[in-house]
């Protein structure tokens, strides 16, 4: 994807701004991202943090990731579209969720993650 991006939740009231190369793309399939997002699965990018603007108020959910450590969710509290987290353990790095991003539609992932737990009827994540 492009170095600029741009995003923003569904009501509008947040807003994102990338200015960085995806260090990783990826489609998380775990149990955990299956009843965040509601779905099948997650859709991120990971991104350096200093790199990232978020503007808007957003709230945040402290959760522990598969390693245990935590991770921040930041999420629009009117609509509640997630934006992007941050985890204890990235090492300075935000992954966004790629469905907010307005150029979403060019998104592939680099890596399907937890496929262990991705639904059967859910083939897209064996390419």
């Amino acid at each position: 994807m492009s170095i600029r991006r741009t995003g923003r939740c569904h009501c509008g009231d947040v807003t994102v701004e990338i200015d960085a190369e995806d260090m990783f793309s990826f489609s998380c399939h775990c149990t955990d991202c299956m009843k965040l997002v509601s779905g099948g699965r997650l859709l991120g990018v990971g991104v350096p943090k200093d790199k990232v603007k978020i503007t808007g108020e957003t709230k945040i959910y402290a959760y522990p990731g598969g390693s245990g450590e935590l991770i921040y969710l930041h999420f629009c509290p009117n609509c509640s579209t997630q934006i992007a987290a941050t985890p204890d353990s990235g090492d300075g790095t935000m992954v966004v969720r790629a469905n907010v991003l307005d150029d979403a539609a060019g998104f592939k992932p680099g890596m399907h993650i937890h496929t262990d737990s991705a639904f059967a009827w859910d083939l897209t994540h064996q390419d």
